[in-house]
């Protein structure tokens, strides 16, 4: 076991004063705790990760754990643009903010997610038991079943914001996204990696993401 590193210190102590905060202070308040709250999640996940294997996403490069905040916000925004169409959620209170504060504090609140995910999704690795599950199933793609899939998606999307009614195929952005990145060499992060290799023409060894 290695020593809990003083982010996970920090961490802790920014959940328990923001959640306490957010769950006591009348008024509007989530737009400001909503981020220290989730900053104080993705740290603490950090830290207990690396105390589990020696390793973790800040620890290999904290250049690129504050990039993953910088490409959150944009990420999630693409939901939320996708969400103008489909209103599948709303955001209680937005009425108050103008449309430059909602943009901003919006902005830091999404910047968490990524973040958030990946180091949870690296903690969950750690587990033996999860460890043992093994690397899924493996596939092999022709690259006319790639360009295929990458179509279908793209029609799934659009069938997606044209019927919002009767379609939800959110699985067209993720076949699209995916095989972005497959064809692409993929995410090179080892707790978040698609493990494809292009060979012969064909994508083989399609993996679980973890």
């Amino acid at each position: 076991m290695h020593k809990f590193p003083k982010r996970g210190i920090a961490g802790i102590l920014l959940i328990v004063i923001f959640w306490y905060l957010n769950w006591t202070l009348q008024g509007a308040r989530t737009h400001v705790l909503f981020f220290p709250q989730w900053l104080g999640y993705a740290l603490t996940i950090d830290a207990i990760v690396y105390v589990r294997k020696g390793t973790s996403l800040f620890a290999r490069s904290w250049k690129r754990y504050i990039g993953l905040f910088l490409i959150s916000a944009p990420a999630w925004w693409l939901f939320e643009l996708f969400n103008l169409r489909l209103e599948n959620w709303v955001y209680l209170g937005k009425d108050i903010f103008s449309s430059g504060h909602y943009a901003m504090f919006a902005t830091f609140s999404f910047s968490t997610v990524i973040p958030a995910v990946l180091g949870t999704a690296e903690l969950a690795g750690t587990f033996k038991w999860i460890q043992r599950m093994g690397k899924g199933s493996r596939f092999e793609y022709k690259n006319s079943q790639i360009r295929a899939t990458f179509v279908m998606g793209w029609i799934m999307l659009a069938l997606l914001l044209l019927w919002p009614l009767y379609f939800f195929p959110w699985s067209g952005y993720l076949s699209i996204v995916s095989l972005i990145l497959s064809t692409t060499g993929g995410i090179t992060d080892p707790c978040f990696r698609l493990s494809n290799t292009v060979t012969g023409g064909r994508l083989s060894h399609y993996g679980r993401v973890y």
